[in-house]
C-alpha cells in the first residue's frame, strides 16, 4: 500500500484557502496512523427528515447540505453512503453522472507537480481504487487536496440532481389559494424563484410582481394600501399582521352584531331590578352594546365610555402607604379584594350620572326608545381602578 507523504501534504495546504486546510475527518492514533471518523449519523437524518417533509429543493434541505459539505472533509465513501440516503434510484444515478463528469473537468486541469490533483485519478477521487475502497484506506491514501476537490465536485453535482429529479412548479403558475396563508404562498414562489434559471439580480423584481399578481383577492385589497415602491419585507408584515387581526375582527364583528331590540330591553329590564340604572332625561348618550357572556348564559350590557374618558384628567395609582408583602407578618390576616368585586358595587355622585347615559333604541318606531343612566360604578371608565383603591 503507498504511503501518503505528509510532507507534501503540509505544503499543498499551505496553498489552499483556509477551509480545505481543516482536512478531513481524520483523527491520529498514538502510533501517528490516521484513522477514519464517520459522518454523524444525526447530520444524515436531519437530512433525510428535512426531504420527507420540506421537499428535496426546500431552503432548510439545501442548508443542512452545505452544512454537511462546507468543511471540504467528505470522503468518497461517505459521500457515497450520504447521497443514498437523499435520493432514490433515477436520483443517485444523476448525481453519480454529474460528481465523475465534475472531477474529470477538475483532473483536466490538473498539469505540474504543484497542482492539488497532480498524480491523482477518477478511480482514487471516486473510491473505486482496489487499494481505496474502504473508508479508512481513503482516510490514510488521499491527500488532503484531494478531499477538498472530491467533496466541492459532490456539493455540485448534488445540487444538479436536485434540480433533475424535483423539477419544482415553474413560478408562474403558483397561486394563492383563499385558504391558504400569505407567508406559505411566498415561501413556494420564493422555492420556485430559486430554482429557476432567472439572473439572482433578477429574482427580487421578479418575486414582488408575482406576489401582486398571483395572490387572491383578499390579499390584493391588502396590498393596495402598500406603496409600489416598498420591500419586500414590508410587504410580507404588513399582510402577516392584517391575516392575524382578522379572525379577532371577525369574532368582535359576531359579538357585536345587530339584535332584536327585545334583547336589549329585557337586559336593561334586568339592570333596573337590580338598581344598576335608572330612567334617564340626560342629554348626555353613548353607544351601548348586548353581549353575549363568557359562560354563555345571556347576555351583558357593553357600554362604549371612549368618549366619556376622553374628557376625564387620569389620576393614575394611589399610594396605599402600606408596607410590602413581605413586611407583612406570616399569621396578620389579610383580605384579598379583586378589582372586579368592585363593579356595579360603588355609588356614583347623582351630578355624574347624566354622563353615563345611554339608550335602548327600537328600529322603525315599534315603540318609543328607552334612555337610561349608569346609578353605579361601571366597567370601562378610565379612573375606575383608582376610585376602587380609593373606596
Amino acid at each position: 500500500m503507498p504511503l501518503t507523504d505528509w510532507g507534501k501534504v503540509q505544503t499543498a495546504l499551505a496553498d489552499l484557502p483556509e477551509a480545505a486546510a481543516r482536512i478531513f475527518p481524520v483523527k491520529k492514533l498514538d502510533n501517528n496512523w490516521p484513522t477514519y471518523s464517520p459522518v454523524n449519523p444525526k447530520d444524515v437524518n436531519a437530512i433525510a427528515k428535512a426531504i420527507a417533509e420540506k421537499g428535496i429543493n426546500s431552503t432548510m434541505v439545501s442548508t443542512l447540505i452545505d452544512g454537511l459539505f462546507g468543511n471540504d472533509d467528505m470522503l468518497p465513501f461517505d459521500i457515497k453512503q450520504t447521497c443514498r440516503m437523499i435520493f432514490d434510484g433515477a436520483g443517485m444515478i444523476v448525481f453519480k453522472q454529474e460528481w465523475e463528469d465534475n472531477l474529470e473537468k477538475m483532473l483536466a486541469k490538473a498539469s505540474g507537480d504543484q497542482h492539488p490533483l497532480r498524480n491523482s485519478s477518477l478511480q482514487r477521487l471516486t473510491g473505486r481504487d482496489p487499494q481505496m475502497v474502504s473508508p479508512k484506506a481513503q482516510a490514510q491514501g488521499l491527500r488532503a487536496s484531494e478531499i477538498a476537490a472530491v467533496t466541492r465536485a459532490a456539493r455540485e453535482a448534488i445540487r444538479t440532481a436536485c434540480r433533475v429529479v424535483a423539477k419544482p412548479s415553474p413560478w408562474t403558475t403558483i397561486r394563492q389559494a383563499e385558504s391558504v396563508r400569505f407567508t406559505t404562498f411566498v415561501d413556494r414562489l420564493q422555492a420556485a424563484i430559486d430554482a429557476s434559471d432567472l439572473p439572482s439580480e433578477a429574482k427580487g423584481p421578479v418575486l414582488e410582481g408575482c406576489l401582486r399578481q398571483q395572490c387572491n383577492q383578499a390579499t390584493k385589497e391588502l396590498l393596495w394600501s402598500v406603496p409600489p415602491g416598498a420591500s419586500l419585507a414590508t410587504m410580507i408584515k404588513h399582510v402577516a399582521k392584517e391575516e392575524n387581526l382578522a379572525p379577532v375582527q371577525a369574532a368582535i364583528g359576531a359579538a357585536m352584531a345587530p339584535l332584536p331590540a327585545a334583547v336589549g330591553a329585557a337586559v336593561a329590564e334586568r339592570e333596573l331590578e337590580k338598581n344598576h340604572i335608572e330612567p334617564s332625561v340626560s342629554p348626555w348618550n353613548t353607544p351601548v352594546f348586548v353581549i353575549p357572556k363568557r359562560s354563555g348564559e345571556g347576555f351583558r350590557l357593553l357600554h362604549d365610555l371612549r368618549a366619556v374618558n376622553k374628557k376625564i384628567q387620569p389620576m393614575g395609582p394611589v399610594q396605599t402607604r402600606l408596607p410590602g408583602n413581605s413586611f407583612i407578618p406570616t399569621d396578620q390576616p389579610c383580605a384579598v379584594i379583586d378589582i372586579k368585586d368592585c363593579f356595579f358595587s360603588i355609588p356614583l355622585h347623582e351630578e355624574d350620572r347624566e354622563r353615563f347615559a345611554f339608550s335602548v333604541i327600537f328600529p322603525n318606531g315599534q315603540q318609543p326608545n328607552l334612555r337610561f343612566q349608569w346609578r353605579v360604578l361601571l366597567q370601562g371608565m378610565i379612573n375606575s381602578p383608582t376610585i376602587y383603591q380609593i373606596v
